[in-house]
């Protein structure tokens, strides 16, 4: 859903997220414009729209080794 928010901005994937996780979308304490980050902007690729940690970015990484690492060596064709 994040990489499809980071390509596209608001659609389908932005409103899952937003019930997952309102925390990406919030505005630093204290600052309301009375919508979200990426309601206000529109996109995502021009403002720093979705708050994502470090900890966010590690998890998805191991996560994506891990799916690759379980995928058997046969689905691969050398021709």
């Amino acid at each position: 859903m994040v990489v499809n928010i980071i390509k596209h901005a608001e659609g389908d994937s932005a409103n899952k997220l937003r019930k997952l996780r309102p925390d990406y979308f919030k505005w630093p304490d204290g600052l309301d414009f009375g919508r979200d980050k990426l309601e206000f902007y529109k996109s995502s690729l021009l403002e720093e729209t979705l708050n994502l940690s470090n900890n966010d970015f590690e998890e998805y990484y191991n996560t994506l080794i891990a799916f690759w690492d379980e995928l058997p060596e046969r689905m691969f064709n050398n021709e």
